[in-house]
């Protein structure tokens, strides 16, 4: 391939909405390490934050509004477990299963997190106008419609 080809190639991925959007996802874990935290990611803090708002959620239930599979769902429930900031408590009903609280620590993360997510929020979509970002928003949620 010579050089032109190769430089019309990498031009051609600029218009691709795949590569914009595992790009700016690129950016978004970037900034997360930058703006929220290095020792807690992105999908942590959203088991954290859903836990908040569904205390004693189970994992099915937590993977539902996470849309996460089992395997993810149960590894980070463990890494956070471990971390002492959940627990997994059997359910009064169903000795099978399992729900989940965040322990006052957990509770002390998502609280000290919840504000500098939302500086996130302000420095990924800082070169959007007000009417953009909620284009984007809403264009996103309807490519993840199934």
């Amino acid at each position: 391939m010579s050089v032109a080809d190769e430089r019309t190639a990498i031009r051609s991925l600029a218009g691709q909405t795949g590569h914009l959007i595992r790009r700016a996802q690129q950016r978004h874990t970037a900034l997360w390490g930058e703006v929220v935290s290095d020792a807690v990611t992105g999908p942590q803090y959203a088991v954290l934050a859903v836990l908040h708002e569904r205390p004693g959620a189970s994992q099915r239930e937590l993977g539902e509004a996470l849309e996460l599979d089992a395997s993810t769902i149960a590894g980070l429930v463990a890494r956070l477990e471990a971390r002492g900031q959940i627990t997994r408590d059997p359910h009064e009903g169903d000795g099978r299963k399992k729900v989940l609280h965040l322990t006052d620590a957990g509770a002390a993360v998502r609280a000290e997190l919840a504000p500098r997510v939302d500086r996130l929020q302000v420095a990924l979509t800082a070169n959007l106008t007000a009417d953009e970002r909620a284009q984007l928003t809403s264009m996103l949620q309807r490519i993840l419609t199934d």
